[in-house]
């Protein structure tokens, strides 16, 4: 498939977008309001020096070269003045520190004019030829510093040896001269060290943005990260008017594989495949692992029909060794419906279908009938219409949960939501996500003991039982505070009910109704007195 440069630069523009760092661990913002503070303060300190040079030459109007130099600082204060209001654009710029390397010296510049015009070695402006180092000295590199120092202790030697009439004797003028090489190599201590706790910060939030975002098994983008870029991914493709293609996949029989072989040669078998997965993919394609066994894949610029290619590709690729084998199911981005769980849904119909009529290949791969893998682990005969019945059930299940689910999706009264059999929340509606004090999008794929750590060892036996047990939890009140609303105690009646497959709990409804104001209308009990 070719790809023109047209396309190249819609994904250009999306480059910063596809990085999945959250922002919170994103340095770009840190730095940019350092370098806002660092700039706006250093502009505000030399505005003041130059007000307070200014005065002082207007107080001493009968020496001379007063024009000039009241003339010289009025223009400086100007251009201090006019660079304040810019200070949070000069931030943003990616040369900002050879922005404030030049102005260091040309500040240094301006005052070794001015001292060289008011009296040079005696004239009491010579003191503020530390400033520029100390500036330096808090934002720039150690490169950029020792150019400052040199630069300062030039400008003073200038001024001495070009003094005609010093007055000052030459040991105070030799311990001045030693204070500012002490401050030079101060300075470039000071640097050098800032630089280097810079570099440790910048590797450590590479760090934990990577566990924050990649699963360190397969090295693919995990279950939040994936489908925050599966939205981003969405907007580029209706904004640029371009096709948006989705893979689904997982590996067939893989709880046999990891009873038969156990869960070290499964974690082996996962790591290939999201190794596998990774490297076939185009450079601009997103791999991510949604959980357990499952993969997907986004495909950007990618039409169904590119999108059968690539599939059959990868298909080919995931299951060269043969254990376990990998099934695949592909979607192409509806306009009418461009919201995520849309397409995610239709590729895991079709890779249902896939392991209808076959499993081991993609949708596009001619049928066949199920033959046992290296394994030895895959169905035949009889199992192989089990296995059908199963999935159909499975599908069908899935379909009228979700049906049931979207329904109350946005309810503003009652609270929903679905769990997996980790406790990940898989499903959650506003009024619940509000309840926990987070926005749905920071609580999907998130456990409930991160998401509500207060309340979760209320939660917990809860929950256990309803996996355990295979029966619901009803009406049970729970009462806590949240990050929403700290203070003051809630009470909440829940209910839990098991979602099955066969005999298998895959994952547990949430239903959960705010009663704290009904308990204090009605019983008259205040909220902060409510207790389990």
């Amino acid at each position: 498939m070719m790809i023109n440069a047209h396309h190249r630069d819609s994904l250009d523009d999306d480059a910063e977008a596809k990085s999945p760092i959250p922002s919170r661990l994103d340095g770009r913002e840190h730095t940019k309001r350092f370098w806002s503070h660092y700039l706006r303060v250093g502009i505000l300190v030399f505005t003041g020096e130059t007000v307070a040079t200014l005065v002082y030459f207007l107080l001493t109007l009968s020496e001379p070269h007063r024009v000039f130099l009241v003339t010289l600082t009025s223009v400086t204060l100007l251009a201090l003045v006019a660079c304040i209001p810019l200070t949070d654009r000069f931030a943003s710029m990616t040369l900002r520190s050879q922005y404030s390397f030049g102005w260091t010296l040309l500040a240094g510049v301006i005052l070794t004019v001015s001292i060289h015009f008011d009296g040079g070695i005696d004239s009491p402006l010579v003191f503020l030829l530390a400033l520029p180092i100390v500036s330096a000295a808090l934002a720039l590199e150690v490169r950029q510093v020792i150019a400052c120092g040199v630069a300062t202790l030039g400008e003073f030697t200038y001024v001495w040896l070009f003094d005609r009439d010093v007055h000052r004797s030459a040991s105070v003028i030799a311990m001045f001269a030693m204070a500012l090489v002490g401050l030079v190599v101060v300075a470039v201590g000071v640097s050098a060290a800032r630089t280097r706790l810079l570099d440790d910060e910048i590797d450590l939030r590479t760090e934990l943005s990577t566990l924050a975002t990649i699963d360190t098994l397969t090295g693919c983008l995990n279950h939040g990260a994936f489908y925050q870029r599966l939205e981003v991914e969405i907007h580029r493709a209706l904004r640029q008017g371009e096709p948006l293609s989705l893979l689904m996949m997982d590996l067939d029989f893989f709880k046999a594989f990891n009873d038969t072989y156990g869960h070290l040669a499964g974690d082996d078998a996962l790591r290939n495949v999201g190794r596998t997965l990774r490297k076939a993919s185009r450079s601009f394609d997103t791999v991510g692992r949604l959980g357990g066994d499952e993969f997907a894949v986004i495909l950007p610029m990618a039409s169904i029909q590119d999108a059968a290619e690539i599939a059959a590709r990868m298909s080919v690729a995931a299951t060269a060794s043969g254990r376990p084998t990998v099934s695949v199911g592909y979607a192409e981005l509806d306009p009418s419906q461009p919201i995520a769980r849309q397409i995610v849904r239709e590729a895991d119909r079709r890779l249902y279908e896939v392991k209808l009529h076959g499993r081991g290949r993609s949708a596009t791969t001619p049928l066949t009938t199920i033959v046992p893998n290296d394994a030895g682990v895959a169905p035949a005969g009889d199992d192989e219409r089990r296995v059908a019945a199963y999935v159909r059930a499975t599908d069908r299940a899935t379909t009228d949960a979700l049906t049931i689910l979207e329904r109350y999706q946005s309810t503003s009264i009652v609270g929903m939501g679905f769990v997996d059999r980790d406790f990940r929340f898989v499903r959650v509606n506003p009024m619940l996500a509000a309840v926990h004090g987070k926005e749905v999008s920071e609580q999907l794929g998130r456990t409930i003991a991160e998401v509500v750590p207060t309340l979760w060892p209320q939660l917990e036996p809860l929950y256990r039982h309803v996996i355990e047990t295979n029966s619901p939890v009803a009406n049970r009140e729970v009462s806590g505070q949240t990050s929403a609303n700290p203070g003051v105690t809630h009470s909440w009646l829940t209910n839990l009910y098991p979602v099955t497959i066969g005999n298998d709990v895959i994952g547990i409804g949430i239903v959960v109704v705010d009663i704290t104001d009904w308990k204090r209308s009605v019983l008259g009990q205040d909220p902060a007195e409510l207790r389990l």
